[in-house]
């Protein structure tokens, strides 16, 4: 029976496919990786407060992503949000790396799962 941490290094495979055929420098590509990885790695966690933790943090990027490209392509007004690590937003682009830093933490840690 697979444990959590071998599927883990599955999806860390299939990450790193995605990411070579898909996201080739571009930041789109790139930041649908990162979203489509926590979405994954919450599915794979049982611990509910990962999980929840895990799907809020995938939703922050998700929304910032979805309204940054809205408002470059002319479809909704122009917002303050910045794009996650590429428009200058020091507080947001600081609250990002603290959220790649939570998740890692909880890659990293067994005691969370």
């Amino acid at each position: 029976q697979k444990t959590n941490s071998q599927y883990f290094k599955l999806f860390i495979i299939f990450l790193d496919i995605w990411i070579y055929i898909l996201a080739k420098k571009d930041e789109l590509g790139c930041s649908a990786s990162l979203i489509f990885f926590l979405f994954l790695y919450s599915l794979v966690n049982p611990t509910h407060l990962i999980i929840i933790v895990l799907v809020g943090i995938s939703t922050i990027f998700l929304s910032h992503i979805f309204v940054n490209c809205s408002m470059a392509s002319g479809m909704i007004p122009v917002k303050g949000l910045p794009l996650p690590f590429i428009s200058y937003g020091g507080s947001f682009l600081l609250s990002s790396f603290i959220m790649i830093g939570i998740v890692i933490n909880f890659s990293k840690d067994e005691s969370y799962g």
